[in-house]
């Protein structure tokens, strides 16, 4: 996608450009972090800005199969997002009421090098290596947990598609719905395929990131009002957001879940457990790597022990699982305890939580 923008591959795309200042970013070292918030794992993002640094939206959204175009972000939705745009800017400033909500609350650091996590690495002049996306979640992230303090959902679970509330949408449209799932949250509010979402919360959406940063930003548990388009007639709609709407979000996708794992992870096969001994139904993780000095190591984990019990449970419990319970469930540095099979004999590990 990147390329493809950048090359201007199509007449279309071409021409939708040339009515913008385009400027491309490929490292967040420097940027700031009190205009640029999105979600810091995507692939590929791009902000609608007025002048005065007024948000008109965002596109772009997660590639969970690894390359964008065509899962997440498309050139034809990237078209009509742009499009939009210019629809919010020929309006503009008569709206700007409506756009406050695009930017975001202030975060801990206007910029990544000001977080404790980063000033070493960012210390020296040229800085060491660059700072990517992702290192900005990390960087936050690292805020309530050297506070001892569990990671909140909004940060473990961030921007969540609204698919987790049964509403899937058209990777070539504008906010479209294409389906919905029944007995969801969604289909609860009365969403209709074809629907058209104009605003959410009374800020004008032009694409599926612009879902997304409300849905971030929303209080939970509550509600939210939504504008759609249904074949050319508004209606108006009331979209509910349970406490737990978030969790079970899968993060293992997600870069920046890297600081959180302290071993690789990899589901025994059915020979290792029958040569273990460990039955069906219960945890067999075979550690496939252990970073050099990291905390597994310290905790005395080796490529090839198998864990089989967690807080002395033999439960299964799926990577995701662990990493949530390890964020949510623990402060930063108390124990995780864990039973292993190292060569052929347990023993309990103490790991401390990242």
């Amino acid at each position: 996608m990147d390329a493809q923008v950048a090359r201007r591959a199509n007449a279309r795309l071409a021409q939708l450009l040339e009515k913008f200042v385009c400027v491309r970013a490929v490292e967040m070292e420097g940027v700031d972090l009190s205009l640029f918030q999105f979600d810091y794992d995507n692939t590929w993002l791009a902000f609608f800005l007025n002048a005065d640094k007024t948000i008109y939206g965002r596109y772009g959204t997660r590639a969970s199969a690894g390359a964008d175009l065509g899962v997440d972000v498309s050139i034809e939705g990237f078209c009509k997002a742009l499009e939009g745009a210019l629809e919010v800017h020929a309006g503009y400033p008569a709206q700007k009421s409506s756009l406050a909500g695009k930017r975001g609350p202030a975060p801990e650091a206007k910029e990544i090098r000001a977080f404790p996590l980063f000033k070493s690495r960012f210390a020296e002049a040229p800085p060491k290596g660059c700072a990517h996306c992702h290192h900005v979640w990390e960087a936050l992230r690292s805020v309530p947990r050297a506070a001892r303090k569990p990671l909140p959902d909004e940060l473990m679970f961030p921007y969540p598609k609204p698919d987790r509330l049964g509403l899937v949408l058209e990777l070539d449209e504008r906010a479209t719905v294409k389906s919905v799932t029944a007995d969801s949250a969604a289909a609860k509010a009365g969403f209709a395929k074809g629907d058209r979402i104009l605003r959410i919360a009374g800020e004008p959406v032009l694409s599926l990131a612009d879902v997304q940063w409300v849905l971030q930003h929303a209080p939970t548990p509550g509600d939210l009002a939504v504008d759609v388009d249904r074949s050319g007639a508004p209606a108006k709609l009331t979209l509910h957001l349970a406490d737990d709407w978030r969790r079970g979000e899968d993060v293992t996708w997600r870069a920046s879940t890297r600081a959180m794992r302290a071993f690789g992870w990899e589901d025994a096969s059915p020979d290792q457990r029958r040569k273990l001994g460990i039955a069906d139904g219960r945890l067999c993780v075979r550690v496939k790597g252990v970073p050099k000095n990291g905390i597994g190591q310290r905790a005395g984990l080796a490529v090839d022990d198998y864990i089989v019990e967690v807080e002395k449970s033999a439960a299964p419990m799926t990577e995701n699982e662990f990493i949530v319970f390890c964020q949510q469930k623990r402060r930063q540095g108390e124990i995780v305890d864990l039973t292993v099979i190292h060569d052929g004999k347990r023993k309990a590990i103490e790991l401390q939580a990242p």
